[in-house]
């Protein structure tokens, strides 16, 4: 049976409305399975923590964005006749022929497709933007005889992420190609992180260093990848959900203030109070 006074089946059904709004971040504080509401806690806990992985709509890196499409005319030995304005900028006029845009295995890729009868049908390319930096590209060639010579229309397109791989930070990457970071590689090294952090909301946040150890990786991949993948720092990301952690509590429970700084790992309640008020606006004594 439920009664008004209790607090737990309240977080519970604001957890649940949290999910069925694509909000994957909140938690349920359960220190006990004392009951069980307290079981359903912990469950969809589990099923929050599933769902930031499973549906990537709300994920930074997975907001994808369109490259320039890239239209390219071609002749027989690979030399460019013609391309769009877009291909101009993209390659910084290099566009002379295709040897200097792709790699020996997408140029023997291409040649296959010449010498074949069968164009309609999609490949991947690696095209070199500028000098090591190289992005796989879905591409399709056609063909048309132009004054008994054959020309070739090249053309490919991309859906690449707005917050790793625009346009801008391609050709800045391009210049420094060390320090590009791969996202692919190291995503579930951060998706650990991620978990990390938010089985970790009652407690200061630890040295980077000393986090990266836990984890088994180096501080680096931990930093870059975060922000690449989250579009926030570390300390912002883990200070922001500790701060939204409190504020369920002060709104949801009748814990004391001081507890509920505790509870959310800051050292005094005068701490948590500036903490809260400069996040939300508004003292968290004034929200009850």
């Amino acid at each position: 049976m439920y009664f008004p006074n209790d607090k737990l089946f309240d977080q519970i059904t604001h957890l649940i409305t949290a999910l069925a709004n694509d909000e994957y971040d909140k938690r349920i504080k359960i220190n006990k399975l004392r009951s069980k509401l307290s079981t359903i806690g912990v469950l969809l806990n589990m099923l929050a923590g599933v769902l930031k992985l499973k549906v990537p709509s709300k994920i930074p890196e997975y907001d994808l964005s369109y490259l320039n499409h890239i239209i390219l005319i071609v002749e027989e030995n690979y030399q460019i006749k013609d391309y769009n304005t877009g291909s101009n900028g993209l390659f910084d006029n290099q566009l002379h022929n295709l040897e200097s845009i792709l790699d020996e295995e997408s140029l023997k890729k291409v040649q296959e497709i010449m010498d074949s009868t069968s164009f309609d049908r999609s490949i991947k390319l690696n095209y070199r933007l500028r000098d090591d930096l190289f992005l796989t590209m879905d591409s399709r060639i056609t063909k048309f005889e132009n004054n008994n010579s054959e020309v070739f229309i090249l053309s490919a397109v991309k859906t690449i992420s707005k917050n790793e791989w625009t346009k801008e930070k391609l050709l800045k990457k391009a210049l420094h190609p060390k320090r590009q970071f791969d996202i692919s590689k190291n995503k579930k090294i951060i998706d650990r992180l991620y978990h990390y952090l938010m089985d970790n909301l009652d407690s200061p946040l630890k040295p980077i260093p000393e986090i990266a150890r836990e984890l088994e990786t180096n501080s680096t991949v931990l930093i870059r990848g975060f922000k690449a993948i989250h579009g926030k720092t570390i300390a912002s990301f883990h200070r922001e959900k500790r701060l939204e952690k409190a504020r369920d509590l002060v709104l949801d429970t009748d814990t004391k203030l001081s507890n509920i700084a505790t509870l959310c790992g800051f050292g005094s309640l005068s701490h948590f109070s500036r903490a809260f008020k400069k996040h939300f606006g508004v003292n968290p004594s004034d929200s009850r």
